[in-house]
């Protein structure tokens, strides 16, 4: 998987759609619907067109975690 940024001790994380997809064995359009529903959101980056998702918020929507006091 290609990231935006390979090194977590410099800042989040970053993957495209089709990484998501491809981590979670899960097809594009499920990825877009994630997207829709609001269960992730993406970051454009740059100001353009490019949107990329944070893989920690990611994970922890999907996985149902949260950074918040280690509560679900």
């Amino acid at each position: 998987m290609q990231t935006i940024n390979d090194n977590p001790t410099r800042g989040p994380v970053f993957v495209s759609a089709k990484d998501l997809a491809a981590r979670y064995d899960v097809s594009l359009r499920t990825v877009h619907r994630w997207v829709e529903s609001g269960l992730i959101r993406g970051h454009r980056i740059g100001g353009g067109r490019l949107v990329r998702y944070r893989l920690d918020e990611a994970e922890a929507a999907l996985l149902g975690t949260s950074d918040q006091g280690g509560q679900k």
